[in-house]
């Protein structure tokens, strides 16, 4: 790997770091308390929700002063970002999560907050939620295999180590998380894997469409459709879920959505779509 390559993506990833969950956090609470000293109350959901925004913004921004850029690191290996494996993608995700939906395995409750509330809770979330795992994707995942890979998103040793590594991070990040109070600590390694089979579509792809998708996909629809009451998001959502096997169905559903993004790059090699 090129000395100048190694230094950029060291400094992109706490660049990243630093301004999601420092900076940008700090100037959205700061900004919600100014306004709260003239009467007007900021929602706890938007506070929480656009330092991600923020964040992206001026990532973009400054990312050019390191000779790289947003799209630059969003475009696959073989050229540019795939918007049809995206879509392909991010829609076989959702009819997947809503067929689970329809399945009488959990205690689905219609939600009783104001419809109201809920459009604009929805609303947000629509708007906010693709900034957030973009954030998450690139600073877990993609600058990472980009460091590793030097520039390149492709599988190898030191990869797949670098996979573990920023997987584990992943994992620590939500380990506040209330459901993980609630659940136990098995859901630890619910997050790790998603994290870590995000970054296996990534490298196995060559690009980052397929696991920035499931990743919007899994978060909006835990974002408005359907979620726990112990959500890290809170009770938003069109339709509450109760369960006593909560743990067992998410590693089911990641296994057999996994599954499901695996055969999608193994059908787009064979079949010589999306340049996979």
């Amino acid at each position: 790997m090129e000395k100048k390559s190694y230094k950029k993506y060291i400094l992109l990833i706490l660049l990243l770091f630093s301004l999601g969950y420092l900076v940008c956090p700090t100037i959205s609470i700061l900004f919600s308390m100014l306004l709260g000293q003239y009467g007007y109350k900021v929602d706890n959901y938007i506070v929480m929700l656009s330092p991600y925004v923020l964040a992206i913004a001026i990532f973009a921004l400054l990312a050019r002063a390191f000779k790289s850029g947003l799209k630059k690191e969003l475009d696959s290996d073989n050229g540019a970002f795939r918007t049809d494996l995206f879509l392909l993608a991010f829609l076989l995700m959702l009819i997947f999560q809503l067929f689970l939906l329809l399945l009488p395995i959990d205690q689905k409750t219609r939600n009783m907050e104001d419809t109201s509330f809920i459009l604009y809770s929805a609303l947000v979330a629509l708007v906010t939620i693709p900034f957030q795992t973009l954030f998450e994707e690139l600073l877990y995942r993609i600058l990472p295999l980009r460091l590793a890979g030097d520039g390149k998103l492709e599988h190898g040793r030191r990869s797949m180590l670098m996979l573990i590594l920023f997987s584990l991070i992943f994992m620590l990040m939500h380990a506040k998380n209330p459901e993980v109070g609630r659940y136990g600590h098995i859901l630890l390694l619910y997050y790790f894997l998603s994290g870590f089979m995000l970054g296996i579509f990534m490298m196995f792809s060559k690009g980052v469409e397929i696991s920035w998708a499931y990743h919007l996909a899994v978060n909006l629809y835990g974002a408005i459709m359907a979620s726990s009451e112990s959500g890290v998001l809170g009770n938003r959502t069109f339709f509450i879920l109760e369960s006593n096997h909560v743990v067992a169905q998410g590693f089911i559903s990641l296994i057999l959505s996994s599954a499901l993004m695996l055969y999608l790059i193994y059908i787009g090699r064979r079949k010589n779509l999306f340049s996979l």
